[in-house]
């Protein structure tokens, strides 16, 4: 559009110039001619003057002396008139020489000004320029539509997240209940497993004691005194079960840090409270103990009933 403008001011200034121009190139012509043709004129005026004040012959020296005098006098005024003429005539010079100069000026102006009406009529058209605008406006919309789908797609998936969140919460409180009855199950079958393992210690050496006649003169002779010589290994192994106590805690608490890291790199913000991460990494860190301690209990009861059933048959041979 500021093309377009520029042009039809171009366009508008052009004619006023050129008529500018004219008109001084009058001017200067008539200011030129009139100076000259007055020059004539006093020049031709002189002349005639001349020719006709010229005295007749006469003999008379008073006339000779008054016609000299009065010639003197007209050549005195011509002489002025001269002066005067050359003062109008150097005036015009410079009045001439001025406009010359100004004409001088227009002139650069008018190139200049053609010069850039042509850089103007050379530039893009504004329709082309609005072809232009309207292809960029149609990209942007056709950028806008795909980032509108791309939009849509990322809010569904990110409800599809918020649901499988949802469920695996839901899981992950489920097995929080479940490890905790399991915990207290493993907790009661520890304490049964204490009580079935002092039972089974005590009926073998009752039987040990009965059946050798070394440990049962030992079990007599000792009497509180084996007690005393048992203790130290008791402390030891108390000590082995703190130990046993604090790698557990210093593994769990590994574990958690394993289980939060990598709760932050899937960005399951759900998960990211510390009860869950505590129940994940007690999950992880049971399952395998749970699995061992089933596939223990299973072998332990199998040879509980194997040394129950040779203990009974040992009891019947010796009665």
């Amino acid at each position: 559009m500021a093309t377009l403008t520029m042009k039809r001011t171009m366009m508008k200034i052009f004619p006023n110039i050129t008529l500018l121009l004219s008109l001084i190139f009058s001017i200067t012509s008539l200011v030129f001619f009139t100076s000259y043709g007055f020059l004539s004129a006093d020049y031709t005026n002189a002349l005639n003057l001349n020719d006709a004040n010229l005295p007749p012959s006469s003999n008379s020296n008073s006339d000779f002396t008054c016609d000299f005098e009065e010639l003197k006098l007209r050549l005195s005024k011509l002489e002025v008139s001269l002066e005067m003429t050359e003062h109008e005539l150097n005036t015009k010079s410079v009045h001439i020489l001025q406009c010359e100069e100004k004409i001088e000026e227009l002139s650069q102006t008018i190139h200049q000004l053609e010069a850039n009406l042509s850089n103007v009529e050379e530039a893009p058209d504004y329709e082309q320029v609005i072809d232009i605008f309207e292809k960029q406006v149609r990209e942007l919309e056709a950028g806008v539509r795909r980032n509108d789908r791309e939009l849509q797609l990322l809010k569904h998936r990110a409800k599809d997240s918020d649901n499988r969140v949802d469920s695996l919460s839901a899981q992950v409180k489920t097995m929080a209940v479940i490890v905790s009855e399991f915990w207290f199950h493993v907790q009661k079958l520890e304490q049964a497993q204490e009580v079935i393992e002092r039972r089974t210690a005590e009926l073998r050496r009752y039987i040990r004691n009965q059946k050798c006649f070394f440990f049962k003169f030992i079990s007599n002779f000792g009497g509180r005194r084996y007690q005393e010589v048992v203790a130290p290994y008791t402390s030891k192994a108390l000590n082995l079960l703190e130990k046993s106590l604090s790698a557990v805690k210093k593994y769990h608490h590994q574990l958690q840090g394993s289980v939060k890291r990598a709760i932050d790199k899937h960005e399951l913000t759900v998960l990211a409270g510390e009860e869950s991460i505590f129940s994940l990494a007690s999950i992880i860190f049971i399952l395998p103990i749970m699995f061992a301690w089933t596939c223990l209990s299973s072998r332990q009861r199998e040879l509980s009933n194997f040394i129950q059933i040779n203990i009974e048959d040992q009891i019947q041979f010796w009665h």
